[in-house]
C-alpha cells in the first residue's frame, strides 16, 4: 500500500493546483492520458482521478462540463485496484463525484467511508458532508461547517495550510446554510458549494 496522510495529503493539493489557471484542460488530459498508458499503475489513476475532479470544479463553465469531469474522476478512481480504499481522500473525492452527479446514495455510501478511515486531522471529510447533506439536512449541514471550521482553526495553530478566500467563502456558505434551516430555501439552481465560474470572472 502507498502512505497515508501527508504524503497523500500533498499530492492532492498538488492535483488541485494542477487543474486550476491557465492551460489547467491541457495538463489535466496530459494526466489522463498517462493514466490510460499505464493501467497497471493505481497511484497514476489516483492522479488522474484527483486532477479531473478539481478541474470540473475549478475550471468547468457549464455544469453539462463539470458533469463530464466528475463522470471522468470516478472513471479513474475506480481503476485504483482498492489500493487506496483505506485513505479518506480517496473516498471523499468519489463521494463528492457521486454527489455532484446526482448518485445520491453513493455519495452518502462513500462519505461514510470517508469519516470512517480519517484519522481525526481531516476537516474536509466535514465539509464535504455537509456538502452532500446540505439540501437533505441542511441543520446537519451546519452542524459539519462548524466542526469543518473549529477543525481548520485547530490546524492553523499548528502551522497547518490555510487558504484566506475559502476560509470567507466557507463563512459565506455557513450564513447561507443557516437562512435555510430558518425556512428560506436554496433555489434548484443555487450551487452553492460548487458554483459555474465564467472564465476570467
Amino acid at each position: 500500500r502507498y502512505p497515508l496522510g501527508l504524503i497523500i495529503g500533498r499530492l492532492v493539493v498538488a492535483c488541485a493546483g494542477v487543474a486550476d489557471g491557465p492551460n489547467a484542460h491541457a495538463r489535466v488530459e496530459a494526466l489522463l492520458k498517462d493514466a490510460e498508458a499505464h493501467p497497471e499503475d493505481a497511484l497514476r489513476q489516483l492522479v488522474a482521478g484527483v486532477a479531473v475532479h478539481y478541474r470540473g470544479h475549478h475550471t468547468g463553465e457549464t455544469v453539462a462540463a463539470k458533469m463530464a469531469d466528475y463522470r471522468l474522476a470516478l472513471r479513474y478512481l475506480g481503476r485504483t485496484k482498492h489500493e487506496f480504499d483505506h485513505s479518506a481522500r480517496y473516498w471523499l473525492y468519489t463521494a463528492v463525484s457521486h454527489a455532484r452527479l446526482g448518485q445520491q446514495a453513493e455519495g452518502d455510501a462513500a462519505i461514510a467511508k470517508a469519516i470512517a478511515a480519517d484519522l481525526g486531522t481531516d476537516a474536509d471529510v466535514f465539509y464535504c458532508r455537509a456538502e452532500i447533506f446540505h439540501r437533505r439536512n441542511p441543520k446537519q449541514a451546519v452542524a459539519d461547517i462548524k466542526r469543518y471550521r473549529a477543525m481548520m482553526t485547530a490546524n492553523k495553530r499548528n502551522g497547518g495550510f490555510s487558504a484566506p478566500e475559502k476560509e470567507q467563502r466557507v463563512g459565506e456558505m455557513q450564513a447561507r446554510l443557516e437562512q435555510a434551516v430558518a425556512g428560506v430555501a436554496l433555489p434548484e439552481d443555487e450551487r452553492l458549494f460548487d458554483p459555474v465560474r465564467v472564465a476570467g470572472k
